[in-house]
């Protein structure tokens, strides 16, 4: 039997090599090629935005979102060379890429507390990311400044904008609701400080349909954190919602039906008042830019009139004090002083009649051709807080003179002084009086009336008695009812005075009641002397007190 021969197979050493060994790793390496191809297909270009501080933003955490979409990641941050700020650089991921273009817009989120709501409280989790804004056009712009506040689409709700001014910023941040009716209809998008520095202004934005309510009568107000009434025998008090609390806001009032309602001008600007009540008062002229910059020369004290004063014309204020400037004039020995007083031109628009509405100023000057002039008066007598008044002096017309500065208003004296003067004149003659000796002359006099005061009753008590049988006589039937009433009325008003005088001088009601009428007289006489005594050592203490 033959031994069976067994083939050897001939084994191959680089087959087994990359099976057993190589094959592992190259899928793995495969696999890691593959997912750096995901990773970096995906991968759009770095940008660099400049902040004026890092808001605890962190290289390779902070993401980049886009709609709340995460669209790229902080890769690096640092600081601006020679100036104030940081560059952060940022990963944009290649499908946000056709986003980056001038109209894109990045800023810092972080948690905020405002008139719209709670917003960011996921950075108290998450730490502060970045918020970009954008419409998709041309990309390629991989350099911008970044926004210190959120960005607001102003092209995304309908509406118009409008200007408001006031002698300040009235407490109020920019996002501060406006208010029709109780309704939000608005926001306040700009707070700025005027070129002149003399005001601030205000831009608002009304959104449709609401803007159908603003016209030339419209007034804004900033609302009240506490607002109180009475009425009815009802006290009520209502609270600002919180919104307006943190960051205020604004109400506005208007009326559609007005005979001066007009289109608004461009530049129209509307006065933010105060308050409420300010904004409910008369009002005069339609507003606006409109206003014009006078100096008004005085020779008395203006110690009590203060910026802010009004200026008033028929009761209405046209205007306000802007500045006050007081110097010595050796010439005449006296104070002097040059006061500046903004003053609404378009009050002295003629609506009856055809002419254009910058005629207001036109007609001021004439108005002062024919005697128009300013002079101080008394707001407030007990506190002598002054005031600006426009009077007609027929008797001594003027001019408003140009200068290259500002006009000159002519002014008049004022005529509280001497009704001042009047007074203490009064209170001096009635310090002089001697009440005592008064006061005992008219005591005389009543004791040594009492014999007269009998002897007149005894002579009524007789003509009582003949018109009564007067009265009873036929013949006096026939007269006129109306004389005979009138008779009658007489009778009774003898009567009278004889129950008031009867009996003697002691007892008398007549001399009771002039009795008391002297002591009352005796009281007034030594509260007049106190009083008197009192201004004389401190003329203010009607006010302060005499402590």
């Amino acid at each position: 039997m033959k031994k069976e021969e067994i083939l050897e197979v001939e084994e191959s050493e680089r087959i087994q090599v990359l099976t057993s060994i190589w094959m592992v790793p190259l899928i793995a390496l495969l696999i890691a090629l593959w997912l750096a191809w995901q990773y970096f297909s995906q991968l759009g270009p770095k940008v660099q935005i400049v902040f004026e501080s890092s808001g605890r933003l962190k290289a390779g955490q902070s993401q980049v979102k886009m709609r709340d979409v995460p669209v790229g990641v902080v890769k690096n941050i640092t600081l601006l060379d020679g100036k104030k700020g940081v560059v952060v650089t940022v990963q944009i991921n290649k499908d946000a890429e056709d986003y980056l273009n001038k109209e894109t817009k990045f800023w810092i989120a972080r948690p905020k507390i405002d008139t719209n709501g709670i917003s960011g409280l996921d950075t108290l989790m998450s730490g502060s990311y970045l918020e970009m804004y954008g419409d998709k056009g041309e990309g390629g712009q991989n350099y911008f400044v970044g926004l210190e506040e959120p960005y607001i689409d102003k092209g995304a709700t309908p509406g118009k904008r409008y200007r408001l001014s006031a002698p300040d910023a009235r407490d109020l941040t920019v996002g501060a609701n406006v208010y029709y009716r109780k309704i939000k209809v608005g926001a306040l998008e700009n707070v700025h400080l005027a070129q002149d520095g003399e005001k601030v202004n205000f831009t608002v934005f009304i959104e449709e349909p609401y803007t159908k309510f603003v016209n030339s009568q419209t007034q804004f107000w900033k609302n009240d954190f506490m607002n109180f009434s009475y009425h009815d025998n009802v006290f009520r008090m209502s609270l600002a919602p919180i919104a307006s609390l943190l960051s205020g806001g604004i109400s506005l009032s208007t009326t559609t039906k007005s005979t001066r309602q007009g289109v608004l001008a461009e530049n129209h600007i509307f006065p933010l008042y105060l308050d409420h009540d300010e904004a409910m008062k008369k009002e005069i002229g339609f507003g606006g830019d409109n206003t014009k910059t006078f100096q008004f020369h005085f020779t008395e004290s203006v110690g009590k009139l203060e910026v802010g004063a009004p200026i008033e014309l028929s009761g209405f204020q046209i205007g306000s004090v802007v500045n006050i400037e007081s110097d010595f004039d050796k010439e005449k020995g006296a104070v002097r002083s040059i006061v500046l007083g903004l003053i609404d031109t378009s009050v002295f628009f003629d609506f009856k009649s055809n002419t254009n509405k910058g005629d207001g100023y036109e007609n001021l000057k004439n108005a002062v051709k024919n005697g128009l002039k300013a002079r101080l008066a008394q707001g407030n007598p007990l506190m002598g807080s002054l005031f600006i008044e426009l009077k007609n002096d027929k008797k001594n017309p003027g001019e408003i003179i140009e200068s290259d500065s500002f006009a000159l208003f002519p002014t008049t004296k004022s005529n509280f002084d001497g009704m001042m003067d009047k007074v203490a004149t009064l209170l001096e003659k009635m310090n002089n009086l001697d009440i005592e000796k008064l006061l005992a002359s008219i005591n005389k006099l009543v004791d040594d009336s009492n014999p007269s005061i009998q002897n007149l009753l005894k002579k009524l008590s007789k003509s009582a008695d003949n018109i009564n049988k007067l009265t009873s006589a036929k013949e006096m039937k026939t007269l006129p009812r109306s004389l005979g009433a009138s008779l009658d009325e007489f009778k009774e008003t003898l009567s009278s005075i004889n129950k008031l005088l009867e009996g003697d001088s002691s007892s008398s009601l007549l001399s009771a009641q002039i009795t008391t009428m002297l002591r009352e007289v005796t009281k007034m006489s030594q509260s007049v002397q106190k009083l008197s005594d009192k201004l004389d050592r401190k003329p203010n203490a009607l006010i302060f007190g005499d402590e």
